[in-house]
């Protein structure tokens, strides 16, 4: 039987390589397809990206979810109680769910509304009037940051009954302050309840690229803050003060969306429109925001839209294609049927 196959395609070499030729094409643009559409697909997602980057002047893969608590009562600790549920949620369960690569992530804590002034150990007669400003704690800033004046601040209550802080150079200059000296930094709706706060030192960003700082908002964000240790801020904010408490804190992460695959489109898309409806659903949370999200979105619409091109293309050429192998087998059989009828004479 075999013998009987090669025999035929060796007289009928040419008209086999011909056939053998027409499904390597078919083959080749079947198989080249997928490939080709992905890569303009990849092409496509990545340019989409950086153009809304350029255009809006805002980190595309920034995610950022803030959270406010002004609305929860002090006395009976439910802010305590919700800003560690919202911390929860964030970090132990929904970040988790994006499943990319995140280069930074940073979290705020925030006492706004304040006011600071002079601490006078003699006594204020009302002539000094507090400046506004707010008292913020940003996690790992320490390893972050170039001190340009003083030193970093030092974690806790200090001996002399101080809390240090570190503060930008707009922020000295804004708030008229003094290296090493202390200040009243008090609630606005109650100027009597207040931390003292010594100034040891002035802080530039480390390196304008990282993404640490690009997700913070940038150093100008601060111009009116003392910056102090993540721990001790917690301390200040929960435990011992009455009116100085948190009013807001937000979560930041840079999602790295240069590495964005178009198949993790599937799963991320759904996610974040997952988070924007859960973090709806709870109360305390006032702002999230993905700036690549409504490109994704449209990506999506858009990609559908060339696959389908690309099929109409290719579909009246693998009809030809076809049609081309049908001819050629066509061919063949009929340049074999005095053979082909001698052999079903004979019972085949």
């Amino acid at each position: 039987m075999w013998t009987l196959v090669f025999r035929k395609i060796i007289n009928n070499k040419w008209m086999m390589l011909c056939l053998l030729f027409g499904f390597i094409v078919v083959v080749a643009m079947v198989s080249a397809v997928p490939m080709y559409s992905d890569a303009i697909l990849q092409r496509m997602l990545d340019k989409d990206l950086e153009t809304y980057q350029a255009s809006h002047a805002v980190y595309t893969g920034l995610y950022t979810v803030e959270g406010t608590y002004n609305a929860f009562s002090r006395e009976d600790n439910s802010k305590e109680r919700a800003y560690y549920m919202h911390k929860e949620k964030v970090e132990d369960e929904l970040i988790p769910q994006l499943n990319v690569k995140i280069d930074a992530g940073i979290h705020i804590l925030t006492a706004a509304n304040m006011q600071a002034k002079p601490d006078m150990p003699d006594g204020d007669d009302g002539s000094v009037r507090g400046k506004s400003s707010s008292l913020v704690s940003i996690v790992d800033l320490a390893d972050h940051v170039t001190i340009t004046a003083g030193r970093l601040y030092e974690p806790g209550l200090s001996d002399e009954g101080y809390y240090e802080a570190i503060v930008t150079q707009d922020a000295y200059d804004e708030l008229a302050l003094n290296l090493n000296s202390v200040y009243q930094v008090a609630s606005a709706t109650n100027p009597d309840d207040y931390v003292l706060i010594q100034v040891v030192g002035v802080f530039t960003i480390d390196d304008g690229t990282s993404p640490f700082w690009y997700i913070s908002g940038g150093i100008s964000t601060y111009s009116t803050s003392f910056l102090i240790d993540y721990d001790t801020c917690q301390e200040i904010l929960f435990q011992d003060f009455e009116t100085i408490y948190l009013s807001g804190t937000q979560w930041r992460y840079a999602i790295d969306y240069t590495s964005l695959e178009i198949s993790d489109l599937d799963t991320l898309v759904p996610t974040l429109q997952q988070h924007e409806t859960e973090y709806n659903r709870m109360t305390g949370f006032t702002g999230y925001r993905v700036p690549m999200l409504e490109t994704l979105v449209d990506y999506n619409q858009r990609a559908v839209e060339l696959k389908t091109t690309l099929w109409v293309i290719l579909v009246p050429i693998l009809m030809m294609l076809c049609m081309y192998i049908f001819m050629v087998s066509q061919i063949i059989v009929k340049n074999e049927e005095n053979e082909i009828s001698v052999m079903r004479s004979r019972g085949a």
